[in-house]
């Protein structure tokens, strides 16, 4: 499905982060400014070291800004405590990280129901949500089987749906395929994409993939703490 509308869903403002070790002060972040809309996919590429992951981390609400202001919704988030914060990141925002940090013990089918199990307002039947999700990324002969039993590529379609059990409008993904072969990191992009596409969620990734870059709505360089270019 095509983005339908070009409602804003995050924006950040001055966003700066400073580290202090001693003496020595970091500036990671130096007054990003960042809107994302929804059904939008973004690309973030810069060289190591130039604040992406840093930046993901404060959009995420994983860490928080020395200065600046991030909405979420239109929910300030800057000062917000860690329990409410919790809601906002299981409700509004879903995580794929480069390792796919599903648990161990679980199956397929109950990694991706877990979201929806610690929802403070479930839209969903769990194990029904669940289903649906892997259904529709291909994965309906693996519902029952743990992550061991599962490719690279698997485990990272399985920790896709997971970020998408409670509906998030947003999608942050930090290096998705970062540990896959070309193959299976083709599939797990097109997953991404479908993901925009049918669920209208914004996807926001980091990379250093060039073609996932080609294929963004915007790109986004940054270099030393600042975007130095948009396009």
């Amino acid at each position: 499905m095509a983005m339908t509308e070009n409602k804003v869903i995050m924006q950040g403002t001055g966003l700066t982060k400073t580290f202090s070790s001693g003496d020595l002060v970091v500036e990671a972040l130096r007054g990003v400014d960042v809107t994302i809309s929804r059904g939008e996919v973004v690309a973030i590429i810069g060289p190591s070291g130039s604040g992406k992951s840093t930046l993901m981390g404060i959009l995420g609400g994983l860490d928080s800004p020395t200065s600046g202001n991030l909405q979420v919704e239109g929910i300030d988030i800057t000062t917000m405590g860690e329990n409410r914060l919790a809601e906002i990141r299981n409700d509004y925002i879903g995580f794929v990280f480069q390792q796919f940090n599903l648990m161990p013990t679980l199956t397929a089918l109950e990694n991706v129901a877990l979201p929806v199990q610690f929802s403070s307002k479930p839209k969903f039947n769990p194990r029904q949500r669940a289903t649906d999700l892997l259904t529709r990324f291909g994965l309906d002969g693996r519902l029952r089987n743990r992550p061991a039993q599962l490719s690279g590529g698997e485990q990272q379609r399985v920790a896709i749906a997971r970020a998408l059990a409670n509906d998030p409008p947003l999608l942050l993904c930090d290096e998705p395929t970062g540990a896959l072969d070309t193959e299976n990191g083709d599939l797990v992009m097109e997953t991404l994409f479908q993901a925009q596409r049918d669920l209208n969620t914004a996807v926001v990734i980091v990379t250093h993939d060039p073609r996932i870059a080609e294929r963004a709505d915007r790109r986004l360089v940054m270099t030393d703490g600042r975007f130095v270019d948009q396009s």
